[in-house]
């Protein structure tokens, strides 16, 4: 039997690039599908955040 080490096993993840480009794409679309729903006066950026799963932030 093969010794263990304690070394992690390495994890596949998403560049900081991908993980931008994501949320962008999720921002647009939530704000295109907000503007048809309820149109330019009443659209937020809390009810975009909303939509797209995100937070708000600061």
């Amino acid at each position: 039997m093969p010794a263990k080490t304690n070394t992690p096993s390495k994890i596949s993840r998403l560049t900081q690039a991908e993980r931008s480009s994501t949320t962008r794409e999720r921002v647009c679309r939530a704000t295109l599908e907000a503007l048809a729903e309820v149109g330019h006066d009443s659209i937020s950026t809390t009810m975009i955040a909303h939509r797209a799963n995100l937070s708000r932030g600061r």
